[in-house]
């Protein structure tokens, strides 16, 4: 696990705040931390640009436990916590397809994509990965020993019932949380991707996902 360091500065905006949002890759979190920048300011929006992490912001999709480790146990018990996350099966389908329309060079066909995460001798996370995308859901909001850092884990499929918990928690109104969703509601269900094999191998990718949120296919 990397360092992560946290300047004064933004150590102060998070107390100020009172809140961290931890944001699991592909579960609509870009829209959640555009509203929080508007909010809070720019701290809790997007670090991430084509030329790289801008300069003192906390990367994208930095787990909990390392957000935890830099700004000190106290703090974080100080602070409301939050994150969503996603079923594995769907959230597969859309990694696959945010490479594939938004000029990643990934061509490969999406069950080659998912018979990759078996390629004997490599890491489960690559070829195909992005920025560890491949990661379980569990691995942001965990500690290193599987249990839960983050108050409040929602989840991407009930997502109108759960960011009205965050609004209350917040004080961030729940239609404006609402509105700013961005997704692609056009493609066809995730299942229509899938074939017995594929199925099985996120079962086993993403087993410890699985049951810690109670997901099935």
């Amino acid at each position: 696990m990397q360092n992560l360091l946290v300047s004064g500065d933004i150590l102060e905006k998070m107390v100020s705040a009172g809140l961290w949002f931890v944001d699991v890759p592909r579960t609509g979190s870009t829209s959640i931390k555009s509203i929080l920048a508007k909010k809070f300011g720019p701290v809790f929006g997007k670090s991430g640009n084509q030329q790289g992490v801008m300069k003192g912001m906390i990367p994208d999709h930095t787990p909990a436990v390392q957000i935890r480790a830099a700004v000190g146990d106290k703090v974080w018990e100080k602070l409301y916590t939050f994150s969503f996350v996603r079923n594995p099966w769907d959230r597969a389908v859309s990694l696959y397809l945010y490479r594939t329309q938004n000029n990643h060079s990934l061509t490969v066909p999406f069950r080659n994509y998912i018979l990759s995460l078996r390629q004997p001798g490599k890491d489960p996370e690559s070829p195909f990965s992005y920025h560890g995308y491949h990661f379980g859901n569990w691995r942001y909001v965990c500690s290193e020993q599987g249990q839960q850092i983050v108050d409040f884990v929602g989840k991407f499929e009930n997502r109108e019932a759960d960011l009205k918990i965050v609004s209350q928690q917040t004080g961030v109104d729940y239609q404006l949380l609402l509105g700013e969703h961005i997704g692609n509601s056009e493609r066809k269900p995730y299942s229509d991707y899938y074939d017995d094999e594929t199925r099985e191998i996120i079962a086993e990718h993403y087993a410890r996902d699985i049951e810690l949120f109670d997901y099935e296919f």
